[in-house]
Parts: C-alpha cells; sequence; structure tokens
C-alpha cells in the first residue's frame, strides 16, 4: 500500500507489505471475533477534476470518524463476548490507521477510557506500554501504511514481542 502526498510532506509517507498466515495451531493466536463498522461519512474526497493527487481532508473530522468507528466495534464485540471486558481477552492491542502513532494511541486511550474509565497515571501509562506500543514500531518508523496497517501492526508485536507473545 503506497500513500500519496504533497511533494511537501512526501518524506512523511511510508510504504510497506505484509503477508499473514493463519492456521491451527499457531504459536500466536488471533482472537477470533471480529466486527465492522461503515459510516456514510466523507472526512476525504477527491472532487472530479481535482488538480492534485492528495485529496481534499478533514483532519479533525477524520479523527473523529476514526474515533465512532472505534466505539461501534467496540460495542458490538462487547455484545459478541457477551459483555467480556477486552482486556480480559487480550494481551496485546493493535488498532488500523490511515493516520500516524497519534491517531493509534487516541484509539487506545477510548478503549481504556471504556474498559477501565478509573484508570489514571501511572497504570494508564503502563497499560500503554504494554498493550499498545509493541504493536507500534513498524508504524513509528514507516509511517502511515493505511490499508496494511493492521497486519503491520500485528507483525510489529511479532517482532518485538516474539517471546513473550507465543502461546499468547
Amino acid at each position: 500500500d503506497i500513500s500519496e502526498a504533497h511533494p511537501a510532506f512526501i518524506a512523511f509517507v511510508g510504504a510497506a507489505t505484509t503477508a499473514t498466515l493463519f492456521f491451527p495451531d499457531a504459536p500466536m493466536a488471533h482472537h477470533s471475533q471480529r466486527a465492522s463498522c461503515v459510516l456514510h461519512r466523507l472526512d476525504f474526497c477527491k472532487p472530479v477534476g481535482w488538480h492534485d493527487m492528495a485529496p481534499v481532508t478533514d483532519g479533525k473530522y477524520s479523527v473523529e470518524c476514526y474515533l465512532d468507528a472505534l466505539d461501534s466495534c467496540y460495542a458490538t464485540l462487547r455484545k459478541k463476548l457477551n459483555d467480556r471486558e477486552i482486556f480480559q481477552i487480550t494481551d496485546y492491542n493493535v488498532f488500523h490507521t490511515g493516520g500516524g502513532f497519534h491517531i493509534v494511541k487516541k484509539a487506545f486511550e477510548r478503549l481504556l477510557r471504556n474498559e477501565r474509565p478509573e484508570c489514571r497515571g501511572t497504570e494508564r501509562e503502563e497499560l500503554t506500554e504494554k498493550r499498545l506500543h509493541p504493536s507500534c514500531h513498524i508504524l513509528k518508523r514507516v509511517g502511515p501504511c493505511h490499508t496494511v496497517s493492521s497486519f503491520l501492526n500485528i507483525g510489529s508485536v511479532v517482532m518485538s514481542k516474539m517471546e513473550q507473545a507465543l502461546g499468547k
């Protein structure tokens, strides 16, 4: 997946590819429950005849759309899991992102507020370090990779926590 950007921002554009094999008894389990969300919103677009490869965007609105979709997926997953907490069944939290690390961090913080509203300070920082950061090493180096980002961020967990992640 290759992002296109205005020449002034080309240094911030990343590209990556990944292949993922899913098979029974894999050394690192991928949770089988899924949730998806489709919102009828235009947070970026390319009008007919648009003069630039980069789309017209509204960054703040894009983040709102992303977080609204996250909330919807969270609610769906909780229903599928008979209202069990996501944190009870996961060791790492990996997010898709078309943006950078700051968007993934906002998503994790939103999940943390939903799961553990009383969590503050040092405990919050420790959970972020333990559950989120392993998935962001590649993202921080390569930048946003859009379509492939979820798999790339899973790869980051595998590469950075292989010994601890086996059997999880």
